[in-house]
């Protein structure tokens, strides 16, 4: 668990990650977060990267970074990105990125709170609509990762007033269930 975390300290923690994961048949990270799609990529802004420059520029961690830590083994790898994808004044932003971006590989399944182009909405709750939805379908036992992709993006929708449509890309090549039934 890494809470407003620096760049620095989101990096290591991704590092440790990996080393963590090593001998795992699947590997999940959830970030919320400051984030805008900058060309196929979600783009991570970590606290201190939070105010974007006078130039329009701002260091940020692309999602393949994310996906990185945790994909160099045979395994499922599932990204849940609790961010935006889109912004005011986001026209003008460049992204100067710390990290080498690494392509995308089967077996991965990446769930945006927002579809492309579009802001994340917070909640009034404490909770985002899409965290909410999560934290809820991640618990019912037995659930495919499909399916409960399927009904967070229903939840979000409805929560939303259909202000906000979660999304997802995959290549998962195995059905996915988090939550073994006991």
């Amino acid at each position: 668990l890494v809470e407003d975390a620096t760049q620095e300290v989101l990096l290591r923690a991704l590092a440790q990650l990996r080393i963590n994961a090593a001998d795992t048949d699947l590997a999940a990270i959830y970030v919320a977060a400051h984030g805008i799609m900058l060309g196929d990529q979600c783009h991570i802004f970590t606290r201190e990267t939070a105010q974007i420059s006078d130039e329009g520029t701002a260091t940020s961690i692309p999602e393949s970074v994310l996906l990185h830590a945790i994909s160099d083994q045979p395994r499922q790898k599932l990204l849940f990105l609790d961010t935006c994808r889109e912004f005011a004044g986001a026209a003008n932003l460049k992204a100067a990125t710390n990290a080498r971006a690494h392509p995308t590989s089967a077996g991965v399944f990446v769930n945006y709170a927002t579809q492309p182009g579009a802001v994340a909405l917070d909640g009034a709750d404490g909770h985002s609509p899409y965290a909410a939805g999560l934290e809820h379908f991640l618990g019912i036992p037995g659930m495919q990762l499909s399916e409960v992709s399927r009904q967070i993006r229903l939840h979000v929708l409805q929560a939303t007033a259909g202000d906000q449509i979660a999304w997802e890309k995959s290549s998962l090549l195995l059905p996915v269930v988090l939550n073994q039934r006991t």
